[in-house]
């Protein structure tokens, strides 16, 4: 269900294809709610955006861009993408769950995209702590896929509100993924896209009804009080292997109630609820714990 939608063009510079809303609504009929909806054609950030207006608009607000020109992942990593060749959005939402809870929207999002995924594309994609989309090659090699960026507002005990950005590589092809990994450097994680691990055009229409499907029912859920913890453990990547998150190295065992990673090194487990996690190569523990 879609209350509105509207569209501004800010910039002619084309690469791949607008977003196209009347394509959205044909797949968002069966939306768990309403969520009015608008596209930009160009705009520094989809976070930045909805942050601005967040008291003036209502719940489930949406925007799509089909370009970022300060798009920002996590510790305002910049986050590259040709204009109309990735999914690009933001939504408002106003949930009620704990305080303690908060980083439950960047679970929820995280497997609500690698389910859309699944859904549109075919593809059983894996998540990375705590932020990435990723895909996991033949020889044990992650590439980023897109990511997830959740900024809260407290007020006082709870949050006011929260934006999840999303930003997915859908339709870059293979000589733009190229340029996206000479760009970023060999220290980050090397990218890929949706077309080039299919070999197909993917509409960024259906994916993003599909996510925001998945999204509303998922916040549903956690408002009853139910962690997605266990749901985000099942799509994480690194389980049983060697990791290095900051100082700690040691075995991937999992995530706790509230998302943070714990990460065994032989002696005790270690708990973290900030940093990176990286693979160590040719370490690999067989027992895999659920």
């Amino acid at each position: 269900m879609i209350c509105q939608t509207n569209s501004h063009d800010l910039s002619s510079k084309r690469f791949g294809s607008q977003f196209d809303l009347a394509r959205y609504r044909t797949y968002a009929v069966e939306s768990p709610r309403c969520h009015p909806i608008i596209t930009i054609d160009a705009v520094p950030s989809t976070n930045r955006y909805v942050m601005a207006i967040a008291a003036d608009i209502p719940d489930y607000w949406v925007i799509v861009a089909d370009h970022q020109s300060a798009g920002q992942g996590r510790s305002g990593r910049a986050w590259h993408s040709p204009a109309g060749t990735s999914l690009l959005c933001s939504v408002l939402v106003r949930p009620t769950v704990p305080l303690d809870a908060v980083h439950w929207l960047t679970m929820i999002a995280g497997c609500a995209a690698v389910a859309a995924i699944q859904q549109t594309c075919g593809l059983a994609l894996q998540l990375k702590w705590p932020n990435d989309v990723i895909a996991v090659d033949e020889q044990g090699q992650w590439h980023k896929v897109g990511g997830i960026l959740t900024e809260t507002a407290l007020d006082i005990d709870k949050i006011a509100h929260a934006v999840i950005g999303m930003g997915i590589n859908v339709n870059l092809d293979k000589a733009a993924v190229a340029a996206l990994n000479n760009s970023i450097g060999r220290e980050h994680l090397r990218a890929t896209s949706l077309a080039v691990l299919t070999g197909k055009t993917i509409e960024r229409e259906q994916l993003l009804a599909a996510w925001m499907a998945q999204l509303m029912t998922r916040i549903a859920t956690a408002e009853t009080g139910v962690s997605p913890h266990a749901q985000w453990q099942a799509q994480l990547a690194g389980m049983g292997q060697k990791v290095q998150v900051g100082d700690v190295t040691g075995v991937l065992v999992g995530v706790d109630h509230f998302g943070r990673i714990v990460v065994d090194d032989g002696r005790i487990q270690h708990v973290r609820s900030v940093g990176d996690v990286s693979l160590r190569k040719n370490e690999t523990r067989r027992d895999e714990m659920s």
